[in-house]
């Protein structure tokens, strides 16, 4: 056989049972079933990761956290909250909302969305904390201290599980 395009497959065999897989792949990669692998096995690694990060104060996806300046630690301290450490925890609001928060999945013609956290805080204050961990502040300067970071070693375990979850019928791998 002459080769056509980019890459060629040419089955030898069964056709029936090449219908089989196909309508198995369909149903295990549609909106619904990529819903639960981002539910089943996406969100609760993404929500872990968070937890490690905020008690690590880092970590490989985002490095160490920069330490607080002497006048936060100063201001800290007078509010007998411990000083340089932990940081990104002054009042335990944004820890608690991003590392206990759903996530939320939904459908689309291409697969599925996970959002998370799943709910917006529906406050200001919140979100203003959110921003200044995740980007930094000019003032009061402030570098930034991700919470939220995917990375390659992340991209890795969606690909690898996303695999087994193929493989595996769907579920949690």
């Amino acid at each position: 056989m002459s080769s056509v395009g980019l890459i060629d497959i040419d089955l030898i065999g069964d056709l029936n049972s090449a219908n089989l897989m196909l309508e198995y792949l369909e149903r295990i990669l549609s909106s619904t079933g990529m819903m639960a692998f981002l539910h089943l096995n996406v969100g609760p690694y993404i929500q872990s990761r968070t937890r490690d990060r905020f008690m690590s104060e880092g970590d490989d996806a985002t490095g160490p956290w920069l330490p607080l300046s002497q006048s936060t630690v100063e201001r800290r301290e007078r509010m007998g909250l411990g000083g340089p450490g932990p940081i990104n925890v002054r009042t335990g609001e944004l820890e608690q909302w991003i590392t206990q928060s759903q996530f939320m999945t939904s459908p689309h013609a291409l697969g599925a969305t996970l959002k998370y956290p799943g709910k917006d805080t529906g406050r200001k204050s919140l979100r203003e904390k959110m921003a200044t961990a995740q980007k930094g502040r000019v003032y009061p300067s402030t570098p930034p201290r991700p919470v939220l970071v995917l990375d390659e070693r992340d991209l890795m375990y969606v690909v690898t599980t996303l695999a087994f979850f193929i493989q595996m019928g769907g579920g949690r791998v």
